[in-house]
């Protein structure tokens, strides 16, 4: 982390970079070693630029310890991800907010990312919110294409245009501005994922599933504006985060999230999580009462095989947009 001129230069430019090239989730594991909030520090506005773009910025909370949350993750239109060990504690370095104020979005693991063929240069890193947001931004892109797939197939439903496959569906695409990652390195995609547009069997059940949540919707009143935009990915992020006990929010916000997590969440999509993603509003105006019904009588809308077929495709097979910074 630093603060010199040219530097933060170089970042703006590599998330500038990031947007023209149309990523689906930018991550930021980096940042400023101020915990002074400025909105007019230049990658705080870059940072509300690729939001107005409708682009999900992941940024690491900082390895500053309790009370210290850097500057750049105390943005409201971020992503903040603090950091635990391989069993849950919250690394002591990990950036916490004050005592009853903001804190981190989530918190993920926050050991060394691994790989096949790791860079020997990983050696020399600790544990820390680098890596953290790195698995965070990893899953919000996952998130995000699943709910394309979902809005294209509510779409389908409702325009009586319902098939056996989907829509096309745009493989995700992760946008790095870092220091330490050298894009030769990366690992290859796995040999089973090709090209850029997949698609995904859908069926009669599937097609039922969304007819019924229109009709609820319907009869209570309710709008419901579906979009995959950064506060979408945000409430499916704090929704599926395993709650860390013995910890408060400004410590480790809504809890744990990995890709565990989101599978185990995809694979249990009841109408109120749904709902809850997309508009949790409307989950008021049908009321406890009626959205209970729904998910005793819908249950999830995704079955474990396929959320395994959508992890395998859309996890896995990511593809990543390196700004390396120098």
């Amino acid at each position: 982390m630093a603060n010199d001129t040219a530097w933060i230069e170089r970042v703006c430019a590599g998330i500038e970079f990031c947007v023209q090239k149309g990523v689906d989730v930018i991550n930021l594991s980096l940042g400023p070693c101020s915990t002074e909030f400025r909105p007019d520090d230049p990658l705080l506005v870059a940072t509300k630029v690729a939001y107005d773009r409708n682009i999900p910025v992941v940024v690491a909370a900082g390895n500053f310890g309790p009370g210290k949350l850097q500057a750049l993750a105390q943005a409201p239109w971020v992503i903040s991800v603090g950091a635990v060990d391989d069993d849950g504690r919250l690394l002591p370095n990990s950036s916490t907010g004050p005592l009853g104020g903001k804190g981190p979005t989530v918190v993920s693991y926050g050991s060394p990312l691994d790989l096949e063929n790791p860079d020997p240069q990983w050696e020399k890193f600790v544990p820390g919110t680098s890596f953290a947001a790195a698995r965070v931004a990893n899953v919000a892109a996952f998130v995000r294409a699943c709910l394309r797939l979902t809005i294209a197939d509510l779409t389908a439903q409702q325009s009586n245009r319902w098939s056996p496959m989907s829509e096309p569906i745009k493989v995700p695409v992760i946008g790095i501005v870092d220091t330490g990652v050298d894009p030769k390195r990366l690992p290859p995609l796995p040999p089973f994922v090709q090209g850029d547009l997949l698609q995904f069997s859908r069926g009669g059940t599937e097609r039922q599933w969304y007819a019924r949540i229109v009709e609820a919707l319907r009869n209570a009143g309710a709008a419901c504006t579906l979009t995959d935009g950064p506060e979408s990915v945000r409430r499916a992020l704090q929704l599926m985060a395993r709650r860390l006990e013995g910890y408060a929010t400004h410590e480790v916000g809504a809890g744990l999230v990995s890709i565990a997590e989101a599978q185990a969440f995809l694979s249990s999509l009841t109408p109120a999580r749904w709902l809850g993603i997309f508009c949790p509003e409307a989950v008021q105006k049908l009321g406890a009462a009626r959205v209970a019904e729904l998910d005793t009588t819908l249950g999830p809308l995704w079955d474990p095989y396929k959320v395994f077929a959508l992890k395998i495709h859309l996890c896995d097979g990511v593809r990543l947009v390196v700004a390396k910074v120098y």
